[in-house]
């Protein structure tokens, strides 16, 4: 599973090799490091294309709660899709 989730996860924390995080998700808690690693990275991803959308001109939302509630919505259902696993 490792190998599926490292390419993303370096790309959002730069500077962190695979190995690195082979040694980090190697432990007896091991999965629980990496779904929450996965999680900021996910958030990470949302709130840049948030930000790429509305900068872009493609989509102009100066909603603010709309915009807490759009998040909040990913999160649960990353949440949801994550006790699954």
């Amino acid at each position: 599973m490792i190998f599926r989730v490292a390419p993303s996860l370096c790309s959002a924390f730069k500077g962190v090799l695979p190995s690195d995080l082979l040694m980090k998700y190697s432990s007896e808690d091991g999965v629980h490091r990496m779904m929450l690693d996965l999680a900021v990275a996910a958030e990470i991803q949302d709130q840049i294309s948030e930000v790429s959308t509305n900068s872009s001109g493609k989509k102009k939302n100066k909603d603010p709660k709309g915009m807490a509630a759009r998040m909040q919505q990913r999160r649960e259902q990353r949440l949801k899709e994550n006790e699954g696993i």
